[in-house]
């Protein structure tokens, strides 16, 4: 009764949901560690612009932005997103490491590649997920700054 599929969408969406507080977590970080920086520095380049006008603002400005600090504020993004993605993998994965969780999920009618697939494609759904959240916001809100 073992059935030769490679995917399993009901097993894919029931680990999806199971994940889901990492995803959310990981999510929220993600989202408020790439937006909060850019909307106090539009905030204090608008304090700049009402007090030296423009044109001191751009000034004073102009030399600040270097290679090492734009690397600096992206490190918070990239240690989330490496503690994310594996954390997510790990919960996806961690039934192998029980016994009673082994033998439930291995008791089911699905092969173990399909076990495998699904399960990661549902962290890898969180990933890009994640991702493209980021990724969103993070366009809405320089659209919305856009005159700093």
């Amino acid at each position: 009764m073992n059935n030769k599929k490679i995917f399993s969408f009901n097993l894919f969406f029931e680990t999806f949901k199971q994940i889901k507080a990492i995803g959310i977590i990981g999510t929220l970080l993600m989202v408020g560690l790439g937006t909060v920086p850019r909307i106090f520095e539009a905030m204090e380049y608008g304090v700049m612009m009402d007090t030296m006008g423009a044109e001191g603002a751009d000034m004073l400005l102009s030399g600040r932005i270097t290679t090492i600090e734009v690397i600096s504020e992206y490190f918070f993004l990239c240690f989330v997103f490496l503690v994310i993605a594996p954390l997510l993998t790990m919960s996806v994965l961690k039934f192998l490491n029980d016994r009673k969780m082994s033998d439930f999920y291995h008791s089911l009618s699905h092969t173990r590649i399909c076990l495998y697939v699904s399960r990661i494609l549902a962290a890898i759904a969180w990933i890009f997920l994640i991702l493209v959240a980021s990724y969103i916001v993070n366009v809405i809100a320089y659209t919305a700054m856009s005159d700093y």
